[in-house]
């Protein structure tokens, strides 16, 4: 099972392309858990409404210290074995990722985590402005990897968890970390 854990936070802009992405997925075995941060812009009506029609989501909400403990804590909620972290503007573009993603796992079951391609659009007009392949060894080279794009073993993301101390860069922290322990 994937755990899909959304931080949200007034993102009713942008998370339903999110939500829309995750739902045409060809692999149905995922949970998503939303953690609203307050959000005060009709996002938490969004989600409690999709919540009356679709059963795969958990929505919880209450104040957090930023994203990185709205991730934690939407983790304590998970039970899948695998763990990805779309933010509420990211959209998955291949409904077979999923699919792709457990066929990778399942291949290699010493394997803890995979990560993907990135795109970037351009807000206003949701054209693609640029493409950033992954590259692990170039993690500090903004934006050459993107926690939006890993899918990781569900032990290997309780062991390092997201530092909230970081607030801004607690994505690269935790992705640093986990490239140098190798």
């Amino acid at each position: 099972m994937i755990s899909i854990l959304i931080p949200v936070l007034n993102g009713v802009k942008h998370i339903r392309e999110c939500i829309e992405g995750i739902q045409n997925q060809t692999y149905k075995d995922y949970v998503v858990n939303v953690w609203d941060g307050c959000s005060q812009n009709g996002t938490m009506e969004y989600l409690l409404d999709l919540k009356n029609k679709w059963e795969k989501i958990k929505i919880i909400s209450g104040p957090d210290d930023g994203p990185a403990d709205a991730i934690n804590k939407a983790f304590k909620y998970s039970q899948g074995d695998i763990v990805t972290i779309p933010l509420a503007d990211t959209y998955y573009q291949h409904e077979n990722v999923f699919s792709e993603v457990i066929k990778i796992f399942n291949q290699d079951l010493d394997l803890s985590l995979i990560y993907g391609d990135m795109r970037i659009l351009e807000e206003e007009s949701g054209k693609y402005i640029r493409d950033y392949p992954s590259n692990i060894s170039k993690v500090w080279e903004y934006p050459s990897l993107h926690f939006s794009t890993l899918f990781l073993r569900r032990k290997l993301f309780s062991d390092y968890r997201m530092n909230i101390q970081f607030y801004y860069l607690n994505d690269y922290f935790l992705m640093l970390s986990i490239y140098l322990y190798k």
